[in-house]
């Protein structure tokens, strides 16, 4: 195109300084988003948004150690114990290595295509209802018993489930982070005390 065009070279570095200058300026009024200017993002910082990058580093390792640690610890020596110690621990990496995908629903979909990738995330979805409801059910149990069971299961499970629905209605996890340091001291030591008085058991009883 000639330089008398309408879109002349000198326009368009013009127009490139332009847009240069503006995208450096959104830059850095969100230092949080780095490159990531898209109108489609839903993780925006901004004026009247929600902030869905204030965990950081550390305490976004520990909810997943405590998310891990949680549901992982009685079922992973079961799993163990079902496949032998060797296929568990390949079972383990691999599993592990699937998890470095954006989720287990992406996992499926590279490796099955597009329906896989549904099917996984229906049965992740699955799961999480199931594993949700069991998180509800053993709250309610120990509930109960701290009541010396004065109140029934049902009522225990619904207080649990509103005590459930009214923090997860909080939308960033940066203010719920430190019921997870809670959450995570608390089960860690609840599994010692466990598997230090069963050893203590175990020897007393004369079985190695």
């Amino acid at each position: 195109m000639s330089a008398s065009g309408p879109y002349s070279n000198e326009d368009a570095k013009d127009h490139k300084v332009e847009m240069g200058a503006d995208s450096q300026m959104a830059a850095d009024e969100n230092p949080k988003l780095g490159e990531v200017l898209e109108d489609n993002e839903v993780f925006q910082s901004g004026a009247g948004q929600a902030d869905f990058r204030a965990l950081g580093w550390m305490r976004t390792a520990i909810i997943l150690m405590k998310l891990c640690f949680a549901t992982g610890v009685l079922t992973i020596p079961s799993a163990f114990g079902q496949v032998g110690y060797g296929p568990g621990i390949v079972l383990l990496f691999i599993w592990g290595a699937l998890c470095t995908f954006h989720n287990i629903a992406d996992a499926a979909g590279v490796m099955g295509g597009p329906i896989a990738r549904e099917v996984a995330s229906v049965l992740f979805l699955l799961t999480w209802i199931l594993a949700t409801g069991s998180s509800l059910l053993g709250l309610a149990q120990g509930l109960k018993i701290l009541a010396n069971g004065k109140v029934c299961t049902v009522v225990w499970t619904l207080i649990a489930a509103l005590c459930t629905a009214l923090s997860a209605s909080v939308r960033t996890l940066g203010k719920l982070a430190i019921l997870t340091w809670i959450g995570f001291a608390s089960i860690f030591t609840a599994v010692f005390i466990v598997v230090w008085l069963r050893v203590n058991a175990n020897v007393h009883a004369g079985h190695r």
